[in-house]
């Protein structure tokens, strides 16, 4: 599957309701793995100018039906970390990587990710 196919696919929380899109992809330089899908929940009021960082592993690929489901509930979203789209997150700092991994209860398998 290309990566670009995935910015068409609609995010879907795991109870079935839409909760935004991919708009890009964090890499390990290093292993050539996605780390994180950037996305947006545009369809939750007031997130609009941010993007999410999600744990690729807090995702699962559903190509039947073109769509990506994530591991939260949609109210559960209003306090997910973000940072503005405009700006970039140090993502080999291990307090930002633990934040989001926490926050969607993802184990996170102490790589040094260069990005």
């Amino acid at each position: 599957m290309w990566a670009s196919t995935l910015l068409d696919y609609t995010i879907y929380s795991h109870e079935g309701e839409k909760v935004g899109d991919i708009k890009d992809f964090m890499l390990d330089v290093r292993s050539g793995k996605v780390l994180y899908a950037l996305l947006s929940f545009g369809a939750i009021v007031g997130m609009g100018e941010k993007v999410f960082p999600v744990p690729w592993d807090a995702l699962t690929v559903d190509a039947r039906q073109e769509r990506v489901v994530l591991n939260v509930a949609k109210a559960g979203l209003q306090d997910a970390p973000g940072f503005h789209k405009n700006s970039s997150p140090n993502i080999a700092d291990p307090s930002w990587v633990r934040e989001i991994h926490l926050y969607y209860g993802i184990r996170h398998q102490h790589q040094n990710a260069q990005g």
